[in-house]
């Protein structure tokens, strides 16, 4: 007697995980022994693709994609008879993650001058300065051009009046949350 081929897959779902990762899990398939991991890069534009080793487990961890692309998964059943017919596609667009918190900012007054230095945050690539003269009762404004390291000396400040500073991380995602604000008055 010939052993029929897995039932569909069936409740395939995809949660994003940490960057270039994605987790997959599905309902068990009645007659299936192991499972089958289809993908495709629709972003690339390729074909399925069979991933090379069997899953034998209902939900597993997809590793190494490439952030800014959309990929699309099926799972299929499969046993001794070979393998039955896929699950539903699930997609998943990988993103990076907003900078975390800049943390420990300080700041030295000089002439005219304030030296800020920071912690490095998590995710970010570079660093958003973010300034108001309290003095002259101005909003907040983010300096046009970003900064590179974690230290970084403001300069033309008017002395005598006190500015309030902080620092915000950023990638190609976005912003993350301000650091700790810090008040300088510089010297004349």
């Amino acid at each position: 007697m010939t052993r029929p081929l897995p039932a569909a897959v069936t409740g395939l779902t995809a949660v994003p995980g940490a960057v270039g990762t994605a987790r997959l899990c599905w309902e068990a398939a009645e007659g299936a022994a192991e499972y089958v991991l289809e993908y495709r890069d629709v972003t690339a534009g390729e074909a399925w693709t069979l991933m090379p080793y069997p899953i034998g487990d209902v939900c597993y961890t997809v590793e190494q994609l490439a952030v800014g692309r959309t990929y699309e998964f099926r799972i299929v059943g499969s046993n001794s008879a070979g393998n039955g017919a896929p699950s539903n596609v699930v997609r998943v667009t990988v993103t990076r993650p907003l900078p975390a918190a800049v943390t420990g900012l300080t700041a030295v007054p000089g002439s005219g001058t304030a030296e800020l230095c920071w912690n490095a945050a998590d995710g970010a690539n570079r660093y958003l300065l973010e300034h108001r003269d309290v003095t002259a009762g101005e909003a907040w404004a983010t300096m046009p051009y970003p900064i590179d390291g974690l230290c970084y000396t403001v300069r033309q400040l008017l002395g005598g009046h006190t500015y309030e500073l902080r620092i915000t991380g950023s990638n190609s995602a976005g912003n993350g949350p301000p650091s700790n604000t810090v008040t300088v008055t510089p010297t004349a």
